[in-house]
């Protein structure tokens, strides 16, 4: 008999510009797979559409506004699940890709109902997430072993963050899928001015460092921090801070290949995360693979995960997240130097290509989905 190859994707954002999502949809669309994305819109963004279609896949998206770090958020996720339960009980989609605890549950009640296969997809260890906003360490604990629990139920688990391998050995079933994005190398442009360029892209949450990174550059009439980003809860003070500064300039929110088209006009890409918050500790975000792809020089904390691959592979430079002189120091070494600058780049690319490219992931992906599909599939633990 054959299998019917349809699989919904659960996402708890509006996977606006989230390149995991897409990558997976538009990678898994390709091979012959009918793709539906179900997504949460916070309202964060105006105009984001309830439906959209890209690439062979459609999205659709529950317009619910919520605040992150209010108690209230907990009652619209529960909202979100029903929402969910009901979407996957009326089209019974084969296969769930579930990213997160927040859609776990809707996808393993899918399972225990009809047999539907789920690919369980960590792009934010929950409870670490959770961390950020709420400080209550009794409820972290709970959450962390839920979460730990019920992947165990999943078919196979898809981990991005080298910090959670550990956490997951006794699992048999998980695979690496690191955020690497595809290999779009021809985008890199000529710099319109000879200014040492600075960028990050994300959400400006606490714990980021960008107000050290701001208050770092200031009075470096040679230098220029470029930010993007739509959400966080700092976004109102980052954006107060760059319409008080000459070389700090926002650009909003960006689609994903407009972000690595300005990251390409860059010398460096930055990710000066806080290590004391675990999420930022054991993350592997997209920033590390994308600076690799582009071949620049990224800045990353130390004692993160970003710093030991940064080490390894030698593309960028590790900073103490306490020492501002030190961060200081380092933007203006790489800023004078340009053969250092190039040796990291070129050092980075190498192993973008070698180990962390999309065409690798992509192969892993659809590897897992095969084992899915066909539990004879052997060798699971590929590197």
């Amino acid at each position: 008999m054959k299998f019917n190859k349809t699989v919904t994707i659960l996402r708890s954002k509006a996977v606006y510009a989230n390149p995991r999502v897409d990558k997976c949809a538009k990678s898994l669309s390709q091979e012959g797979w009918r793709v539906n994305i179900l997504a949460w819109d916070r309202g964060t963004l105006e105009d984001i559409p309830r439906r959209e279609l890209r690439d062979g896949y459609e999205i659709f998206r529950l317009k619910l506004k919520s605040v992150p770090g209010k108690i209230e958020e907990v009652f619209k996720i529960i909202i979100f699940n029903f929402f969910l339960i009901i979407y996957l009980i009326s089209n019974r989609p084969k296969v769930i890709h579930s990213c997160d605890l927040e859609t776990l549950i809707p996808a393993l009640f899918s399972k225990a109902l009809y047999g539907a296969k789920v690919v369980y997809d960590i792009c934010d260890f929950f409870s670490y997430k959770f961390a950020i906003s709420y400080k209550n360490s009794y409820a972290i604990n709970i959450l962390e072993r839920l979460e730990i629990l019920l992947l165990n139920f999943a078919d196979i688990v898809l981990v991005a963050d080298e910090g959670l391998f550990g956490k997951l050995k006794f699992n048999k079933k998980f695979i690496r899928l690191y955020n690497s994005p595809e290999d779009l190398t021809f985008l890199s442009l000529n710099k319109k001015n000879n200014k040492f360029k600075i960028f990050y892209a994300g959400e400006f949450s606490v714990g980021r460092g960008l107000e050290k990174i701001i208050h770092v550059i200031k009075g470096m009439n040679d230098v220029e921090f470029y930010l993007a980003g739509y959400k966080g809860l700092l976004l109102e003070e980052i954006i107060r801070l760059a319409s008080h500064s000459d070389n700090v300039i926002y650009l909003g929110a960006l689609r994903y290949n407009s972000v690595l088209k300005i990251a390409s006009t860059c010398d460096i890409l930055i990710a000066f995360n806080d290590p004391s918050i675990l999420k930022y500790k054991i993350s592997s975000p997209n920033k590390i693979f994308e600076s690799m792809m582009l071949g620049k020089p990224i800045i990353v904390s130390k004692e993160t995960s970003m710093a030991k691959l940064v080490n390894t592979e030698e593309c960028g430079i590790i900073v103490d997240y306490n020492k501002i002189d030190d961060l200081k120091k380092a933007i203006k070494y790489l800023k004078d130097d340009l053969n250092y600058r190039k040796k990291l780049g070129l050092n980075g690319r190498k192993s973008y290509c070698e180990k962390y490219s999309w065409n690798i992931m992509k192969k892993r992906l659809l590897f897992a989905y095969n084992y899915v599909i066909d539990k004879k599939v052997k060798n699971l633990d590929i590197k």
